[in-house]
């Protein structure tokens, strides 16, 4: 009483009296500044029962993480003597020490203690992983939630009298860590499904309603399956067009016959019109770019699936951290306002890195990226996309930037910009090479997963400071290239998610017609099929399976591809157990002239450790041929090897380790059982 009233008082002077001093009391089996650190609570700041509390609520998580789940800590201000001030004396009761060691349940006759131990999550977790990730310490906070898993478990399998009482946790004699007894106080019996009844003013026909109520009467009573009953139908009748419909279930026990009888309560109303669409919450996006993401318009009537479909569109925008629909009217009008709402986020996105693994040199890289650009001051909310990154390294700078606009004119083309250019030392040992490209790709959504795209592409390369050895194999025709060309594609993707998929395919076949008509001085044709499956055997583990196979051949004069436009393989794309490009024929003396065919294959098997790092097993195997369309050169060749793959802030930083299994007979450059270090940051969708 006497603190309290000090308190009032000191509040009725518009200030509270400070803290001074903290004392320990109980048997608190740590020191005294190690307890004061825990709490973070300093001295000298006026004293408030809140922040006390809280400074008490985290010493007792410090004993939580010693391994003490029974710990107790209380906390009484008391009035310095003369002074207007407080001591906070804190007592202490850690209780016994230890891990759960064991887990029982009393009164369980009808459902197996197995099954209940199943949907626990506070359980005994041995072994030196779970204790270096600190996951076997035991905290009683989280035994509610189990207790609802428990009832749950019951009445999923058709017990709704169940009761559980308080479980006990203890230490009995011999034993190293704790006991928790779970009390199933009464089980009850075991409910079917009685009779089945509707109070609604209108329904859907009979066809439908058996689609949609799944049970029968006799059929075991499960509110698992009730729900989704209730959810399904509710479901339907806003897919149907019914926007402030609502399906309410009523249970009705019937303890002596053990039957639960069923009454859905179902309101349809109307099927309503749209009226007017607000956006809310746009600083910066302007309203066109969100609108072009609505799939419904004034005058449409309601659906349901026209919603679902927009709130999915504008979930994926990368401009905005919250979206959420929601819509209001009087249902005797017939008509509805949609509201959008949406949180924006920091569109924009700078990095530095360094990079290893395709060379065995360091990449140091720059990163800018605006995912909600425009060209118009203030030179944002337009929803375009730009980039410009660089990479530099002793033999090695390349600038590229490129600019999308997702919805031209609001319609579905995308238009895609880019402009690269790199000077090179280690395309080859014998010369160095300069590339600049241009393209602008057109691409259309011809189904909601597929897409075709069409466009012009112009590279020139340009080779220089070619080695004496080679220089008479090296025409000047083949130092000077220009490729102009129409460039196509077709996507289909039946991923589950666009950047780290965990189930279904995806294919790509691009094809690349370079003529002399468009000004380059190259006719040629180049093919390529990538391709990708994704299996998961178990939760959070991955089977993936990774096929690219690439042909170029040349028409007319142009019937041997230059230098510049052969290919290789090797590096952190694809055969990552080889030097970058190094997987190629040789020549009569041993030179690297690469192919006019590739292929190369990846098998990856990607399962959790911890909840920010992935381990990745992984096998390549690959071959480049002279000959276009020609599947067997020296090889093939393949390697293996393991990665990391770290999510740091949703932006995967990848770390592969991986030596040769095979190689060409010919190859002097990679030996099995060297091993190699590839790196790379951001995701890989081929």
């Amino acid at each position: 009483m006497g603190v309290a009233c000090l308190l009032l008082s000191l509040r009725a002077f518009g200030d509270l009296a400070p803290l001074t001093a903290i004392s320990l009391q109980g048997d608190p089996s740590i020191n005294q500044s190690e307890a004061l650190e825990a709490m973070e609570l300093p001295l000298g700041n006026p004293f408030e029962p809140e922040t006390a509390q809280a400074a008490a609520d985290r010493l007792r998580q410090y004993y939580w993480k010693l391994y003490h789940p029974m710990a107790q800590v209380k906390w009484q201000a008391v009035p310095v003597d003369g002074q207007e001030a407080f001591q906070l004396v804190v007592t202490v009761e850690p209780g016994p020490k230890g891990r759960l060691q064991l887990v029982v349940f009393t009164g369980n006759e009808q459902v197996a203690s197995s099954d209940l131990f199943a949907v626990l999550d506070t359980i005994p977790r041995e072994g030196t992983w779970n204790r270096l990730v600190r996951k076997d310490r035991l905290n009683l906070e989280e035994l509610e939630a189990d207790r609802r898993r428990l009832i749950e478990l019951y009445h999923h399998l058709g017990y709704p009298d169940v009761e559980i009482g308080v479980p006990v946790l203890e230490k009995p004699k011999g034993f190293e860590g704790f006991q928790l007894t779970w009390p199933i106080t009464q089980e009850g019996q075991q409910y079917s499904i009685g009779s089945i009844g509707f109070d609604a003013d209108t329904l859907p026909s009979s066809e439908i309603l058996e689609s949609l109520i799944t049970v029968e009467p006799g059929d075991v009573y499960d509110s698992r399956q009730l729900r989704s009953i209730q959810v399904r139908f509710q479901q339907y009748l806003l897919n149907e067009g019914y926007a402030f419909s609502s399906v309410d279930l009523k249970l009705l026990p019937q303890p002596d016959e053990r039957q639960m009888d069923l009454v859905f309560i179902v309101k349809m109303g109307t099927r309503p019109v749209l009226r007017d669409i607000h956006i809310r919450g746009n600083e910066v996006t302007q309203d066109h770019v969100i609108l072009r993401n609505v799939d419904v318009q004034p005058g449409d009537v309601f659906s349901g699936v026209d919603l679902s479909m927009t709130k999915a569109q504008l979930e994926i925008m990368p401009m905005f951290s919250q979206v959420a629909l929601n819509y209001d009217g009087d249902p005797a009008s017939g008509f509805y306002d949609l509201n959008v709402d949406v949180k924006e986020r920091k569109s924009g996105r700078f990095e530095v890195g360094v990079g290893y693994g395709e060379t065995d040199e360091v990449t140091f890289q720059v990163n800018l990226l605006e995912q909600n650009l425009s060209l118009l001051p203030p030179f944002k909310g337009d929803g375009l996309v730009g980039r410009v990154s660089a990479s530099v390294s002793d033999s090695f700078f390349s600038v590229d930037g490129a600019i999308t606009n997702p919805r031209v004119h609001d319609s579905e083309w995308n238009w895609f910009n880019q402009a690269y250019w790199e000077d090179s030392a280690l395309i080859s040992d014998y010369y160095d090479q300069q590339t600049l490209l241009l393209q602008s790709i057109f691409s259309y959504p011809i189904y909601p997963d597929q897409l075709i795209g069409i466009g012009l592409s112009a590279t020139s390369y340009h080779i220089y400071d070619v080695d004496p050895l080679i220089a008479d194999q090296l025409p000047e025709s083949e130092r000077d290239v220009n490729v102009t060309s129409v460039v196509s594609y077709w996507d289909l993707n039946k991923t589950d998610n666009v950047f780290l998929p965990t189930s279904g395919g995806r294919v790509r076949l691009g094809l690349e017609l370079a003529t002399e008509a468009l000004g380059g001085n190259i006719d040629m044709v180049g093919t390529r099929l990538d391709a990708a499956y994704f299996y998961s055997p178990f939760p959070e583990q991955v089977l993936s399976i990774q096929v690219s196979v690439e042909n170029k051949s040349g028409m007319g004069d142009s019937e041997t591809l230059p230098l510049p436009l052969r290919l290789y393989l090797g590096g952190g794309q694809n055969l990552r157990g080889f030097d970058y490009r190094s997987v190629s024929p040789a020549n009569a003396e041993g030179e690297l002239i690469g192919g006019q065919g590739s292929w190369w294959a990846s098998v990856e098997y990607r399962f959790p450790t911890i909840s920010w790092l992935d381990l990745v097993l992984f096998l390549d195997v690959g071959d480049v041929t002279l000959d276009a369309y020609e599947f067997s050169g020296e090889g093939p060749v393949s390697d293996a090897g393991f990665g990391f793959l770290i999510f740091a802030d949703n932006f995967p930083v990848r770390f592969d380790i991986a030596t040769p299994l095979n190689t060409y007979e010919t190859d002097t450059i990679n030996e099995v059982g060297d091993f190699r270090l590839s790196f790379s940051a951001g995701y890989r969708f081929y």
